[in-house]
């Protein structure tokens, strides 16, 4: 029975033959946490007549906070979204007329939000189509 070094000989690199495999593991873990450190589930933007926001990759909230009701904006989609990843679209303010773009098809958009809504999509891989949920 071969008995694996301590612990502690792991994580100081001690042990000849083990401590190259775990410091690499352990720098591929501390790029996950850099990854994930640097995720975001929202994203509060202020947006003013006429304004045009590209939905961020690293989110899934964007919530547009004009300081009044607003006439008319424009939402870009992400531009490489993932299977099954969801995004919402929120308002503090209405928005008269919102307009969603996307170089993906985009099911049932909105004409306009209301203050205190939100629309939700989700992106199918399969037919290359966000659907809307809500």
């Amino acid at each position: 029975m071969i008995n694996p070094p301590p612990i502690s000989d792991l994580v100081q690199g001690n042990d000849k033959q083990f401590s190259f495999g775990w410091k690499q593991w352990i720098n591929a873990a501390q790029r996950i946490l850099q990854m994930v450190s640097n995720y975001s589930t929202s994203s509060a933007v202020t947006v003013v007549n006429g304004f045009v926001q590209t939905f961020p990759d690293n989110i899934e909230i964007l919530q547009l906070t004009p300081a009044a009701p607003l006439a008319a904006g424009t939402v870009a989609f992400p531009a490489d979204p993932v299977n099954g990843q969801s995004i919402r679209i929120a308002t503090t303010q209405d928005i008269a007329a919102i307009t969603l773009t996307s170089t993906r098809t985009i099911t049932t958009p909105p004409a306009g939000l209301v203050a205190g809504t939100a629309v939700e999509y989700y992106y199918s891989l399969d037919t290359d189509t966000w659907y809307r949920l809500a």
